[in-house]
């Protein structure tokens, strides 16, 4: 097999049990587009995986977590009273202080601002207007500089 076809080797999921043909299926089901990719060579010549996304994002290294999926990184979140709650299954940095971009869920530009997340799995969001609905999704832009 070549290193840069997925072919039989792809999976994912729990255990690797899932592969090519299960994403399609969910795809048909859910009226989602698949499209199946060659596997690709970060900037280190190493697979580009999941498992080293989760990782840089576990270890704050959001410059990796964007060389690594070619684009910001992004979550959802919902707001009440100032914080920024986050679903607890969600891969999260350490606590910090993060530069982010809110977006409605329609993924319109809402504000940039500053988010301390704290080790609770909830941010505070700073030196914002009054956010105005209750959804977002977060775009994580880097570590804010002091």
């Amino acid at each position: 097999m070549n290193r840069l076809d997925p072919g039989s080797g792809f999976r994912f999921g729990k255990g690797r049990a899932g592969c090519v043909s299960d994403l399609n299926n969910f795809g048909r089901r859910f009226g989602v587009e698949v499209a199946v990719c060659s596997e690709g060579a970060g900037p280190d010549d190493r697979v580009v995986s999941s498992s080293r996304v989760r990782t840089a994002i576990l270890d704050g290294d959001l410059d990796t977590v964007g060389t690594l999926l070619g684009c910001h990184w992004y979550t959802s979140a919902i707001h009440s009273d100032r914080r920024i709650n986050f679903a607890d299954r969600q891969v999260l940095p350490p606590s910090g202080t993060y530069r982010v971009r809110l977006l409605d869920l329609d993924g319109h530009h809402v504000c940039d601002a500053t988010l301390d997340l704290g080790d609770d799995r909830q941010g505070r969001i700073a030196n914002t207007p009054p956010l105005t609905v209750r959804s977002y999704i977060v775009v994580w832009l880097g570590h804010a500089r002091h």
